[in-house]
């Protein structure tokens, strides 16, 4: 996913964590987590090099790290009166769901989506500066359609050449499919006599 503002440009857009259409009070600041991992099967040939791996999908990012700051009374209250219950779960009310989210860093890496998985207690960080810490994992159930696919070369540059010679299993498909479409060929009929 591409990157939809820069931070150099428009910093802004990355102080807040807009939860389910709702800007937090005071100042948010991801201290760690959000980056994309990808699954990855290895599998390594017997008495041979290389290896042949087949791609298992996106590893759901967990971790995410957000510190919320305020330095004003009514930045708290707001957090706690009209923020925060947008992030809490009572299953005793309803069952727990995900909550969507935008903040442009997080959704360079296509995190729109999130479950909390712990609400930290409000820190004096001194010099009248109050914070709350939030550990959240992004939510992604998994699509109806399969994933896993093993390539058979590497992809091309973008002029147009090969970065990698191919295969012996290439050539050998690729002459398999030339015999194959010769020997679908009909035979030449001879004129009658």
């Amino acid at each position: 996913m591409p990157l939809i503002c820069n931070p150099l440009r428009v910093p802004q857009f990355y102080d807040k964590l807009n939860v389910a259409g709702v800007d937090n009070p005071g100042l948010f600041v991801r201290l760690g987590g959000g980056g994309r991992k990808f699954k990855w099967d290895r599998k390594d040939p017997s008495g041979s090099q290389g290896a042949t791996s087949t791609y298992r999908g996106w590893e759901v990012t967990a971790g995410i790290k957000a510190q919320f700051q305020f330095w004003e009374a009514e930045q708290i209250d707001e957090f706690y009166e009209s923020y925060l219950p947008l992030l809490q779960y009572d299953a005793t009310k309803q069952s727990p769901k995900p909550v969507d989210i935008f903040n442009p860093a997080l959704l360079a890496n296509d995190v729109q989506a999130i479950s909390v998985d712990e609400i930290g207690v409000l820190e004096d960080l001194g010099k009248q500066l109050w914070s709350v810490t939030i550990e959240m994992s992004e939510f992604r159930p998994p699509p109806k359609k399969n994933a896993t696919s093993t390539p058979k070369s590497a992809q091309a540059s973008p002029d147009g050449s090969s970065q990698t010679k191919p295969s012996v299993e290439d050539k050998i498909d690729a002459e398999i499919a030339k015999e194959r479409a010769q020997a679908s060929r009909p035979l030449p009929t001879s004129p009658p006599s």
